[in-house]
């Protein structure tokens, strides 16, 4: 079988969030950030239970003991949908540095229920406000198309990045071993791919003919079945790459 003297360098098979913005697995780890500091915000906020006599002041008609007991209703459930929140944030942060996928699923299932949770509760409160009465009349979000459909949109953005790390996964596109050259950020980091040098090759039984010293130094580059274009790279683990080096009958030295 002839072989190329040389091979092409791996080339970034991965999408950027947004087209220009960073790698997927950068994007879901600055989503759960943003969103887990937004919800312990919150959590701070109804913990500190200055919201009760603001609202019970300012928004309600009833007395002030079905006030408290309305809101507090309203700040159990709130608390325990912000420490889920928070968990699962962290959870996917865990499953980006580690490429997996169940972990950064969830969260990303967790805010699409976060919203329709949202949408039902603030239906539920607004119609509570009403019967009782308020100062002012309060919508129901099922009635105000322009909320429904902006907080979608930002409940779909925030989704985005996590389906698109998951699918990248499961193809085999961003893995451990592959992310030094998927890696992309618009302003965090260099994006200049490290390039092979050139090789020499050899058929995959002329294992037997090299060092061990010659290879642990080598650079190899291997087909990949999951990647399905280019060569993968394999971080130089002899190895680690040597199952699909064999597939190919090649094994590729530096």
């Amino acid at each position: 079988m002839d072989h190329p003297d040389e091979i092409a360098p791996y080339r970034k098979q991965g999408a950027k969030c947004c087209c220009c913005c960073c790698d997927y697995r950068r994007a879901v780890i600055a989503v759960a950030i943003v969103l887990g500091t937004l919800e312990g915000l919150v959590l701070l906020y109804v913990l500190s239970g200055n919201y009760l006599s603001y609202a019970c002041s300012s928004y309600y008609y009833g007395t002030n003991r079905e006030c408290e007991e309305h809101f507090q209703a309203m700040a159990t459930i709130e608390t325990i949908f912000s420490i889920t929140s928070i968990v699962l944030g962290i959870g996917a942060i865990w499953g980006a540095m580690t490429f997996n996928a169940f972990a950064v699923g969830l969260n990303a299932a967790w805010i699409v229920v976060g919203w329709i949770l949202g949408v039902v509760f603030a239906t539920s409160m607004c119609n509570a406000w009403n019967n009782k009465g308020s100062y002012y009349e309060c919508y129901t979000v099922s009635s105000n198309i322009a909320a429904l459909a902006i907080t979608a949109a930002f409940s779909a953005l925030f989704v985005y990045p996590h389906v698109g790390f998951i699918v990248e996964v499961q193809k085999g596109i961003m893995s451990k071993e592959t992310y030094e050259m998927e890696k992309f950020s618009c302003c965090c980091i260099s994006n200049v791919q490290p390039q092979p040098v050139s090789h020499q090759v050899a058929p995959a039984h002329s294992y037997g003919q090299v060092s061990q010293q010659q290879q642990a130094k080598a650079t190899v580059y291997a087909k990949s079945a999951k990647a399905k274009s280019d060569y993968r790279y394999a971080g130089g683990d002899v190895e680690l790459a040597r199952p699909e080096a064999e597939k190919e009958g090649t094994v590729l030295y530096a």
